[in-house]
């Protein structure tokens, strides 16, 4: 029983979105009470993670660059299969981690965009390229797993480009969804701001993917006709 009470302060404002305790309830060190409305802290997070993303993808692309030109052979096979592996990493973070949160069953051949937006053909164009990009990713991920430096490599990272560039057009036309999708009800404009910043920085990621791959491939040409 407590001996006496305390007040309680956040140290920002906001508006409460849970309250997870109630008058009378044992609390404990470290537990949290209550949550507020934290949209525009998520999406500083996601920006966070974004400049990350496209810093390491740079860097990535300058080590390609200055371990491949001059390498042997095989140095830069080894370096394709890696540059193809961090590919598909990249397309399927950008898809299920960092845009599928306003879908429903987007793994599916039913997924739906839950956000409002007045556009009928757009919606029809992201719902339809979601179920085919599922196609893309699970293919391209069961293709990975039989790469080896015997593959014709050329020709896999020309593949990967033009799946990458499929998925950045994807992501061209959610971000048009965002700047149309009204508020409502189920989503406030607060989350609406939060996935627009989530999709620019999936399209970010995904361009500097798509120049490692390009750089990847000239290097590997290089190398073979040396």
């Amino acid at each position: 029983t407590s001996t006496s009470e305390a007040t309680i302060r956040a140290e920002s404002s906001g508006k409460l979105t849970r309250v997870y305790k109630k008058l009378g309830d044992t609390v404990y060190a470290g537990a949290v009470l209550a949550e507020f409305e934290n949209s525009s802290e998520r999406a500083q997070v996601l920006q966070a993670e974004g400049a990350y993303d496209a810093a390491k993808a740079s860097k990535d692309i300058t080590r390609i660059n200055n371990t491949t030109i001059g390498s042997s052979l095989a140095e830069s096979k080894t370096a394709a299969l890696t540059t193809i592996s961090s590919a598909y990493n990249t397309m399927d973070d950008v898809i299920h981690s960092k845009t599928d949160s306003f879908f429903n069953s987007p793994r599916s051949e039913n997924a739906k965009f839950e956000l409002s937006v007045p556009d009928a053909s757009l919606m029809y164009t992201i719902e339809s390229t979601r179920v085919t990009i599922e196609k893309i990713l699970t293919a391209r991920n069961a293709r990975n797993r039989t790469l080896t430096t015997a593959s014709d490599l050329v020709t896999e990272l020309t593949a990967v480009q033009k799946e990458a560039e499929i998925i950045k057009t994807y992501l061209d036309d959610l971000a048009t969804a965002y700047s149309k999708a009204l508020e409502n009800s189920s989503y406030s404009q607060q989350t609406i701001e939060a996935g627009k910043v989530s999709v620019g920085i999936a399209r970010s990621s995904l361009s500097a993917t798509i120049s490692s791959l390009t750089s990847m491939r000239s290097s590997l040409v290089a190398s073979i006709n040396a």
